[in-house]
């Protein structure tokens, strides 16, 4: 009986309100602590991702450059000429492909505005 006793009281004490109140901040700090930590390794995450693409980003610059470092200097100075300058040999035709909205020389060109702003900005500007 008296052993029945003594697990009534503490059950008793473990919910009384004061004992609820200090679990519920506890849980709430190991609630927060979790939460941070699943920040923490998201964040790490983005990080390794970001990293991992710029090091594939790297290693396809270096195999470019080797390349370039294994060609003989004339075939890369005329590489360089027909990318940079769109230069071509002999007999050859450069090709120039324009993006739409854009002029030869390289100006952007805008599309006309509708038909009733040229006739308010004519009315306004008279």
């Amino acid at each position: 009986m008296r052993q029945l006793r003594t697990q009534k009281q503490l059950r008793d004490y473990l919910f009384s309100v004061p004992m609820l109140v200090v679990f519920a901040v506890l849980l709430v700090f190991a609630l927060r602590a979790a939460w941070g930590s699943f920040g923490e390794f998201a964040r790490a995450a983005e990080a390794r991702a970001a990293l991992q693409a710029e090091l594939a980003a790297l290693e396809e610059e270096k195999e470019e450059l080797e390349r370039t470092a294994v060609e003989t200097p004339s075939r890369a100075l005329e590489r360089e000429a027909r990318e940079k300058f769109g230069l071509a040999r002999p007999g050859e035709e450069v090709i120039v492909i324009v993006d739409e909205g854009i002029s030869p020389d390289g100006l952007v060109v805008s599309s006309p505005a509708p038909w009733w702003r040229r006739l308010l900005n004519w009315v306004i500007n008279k």
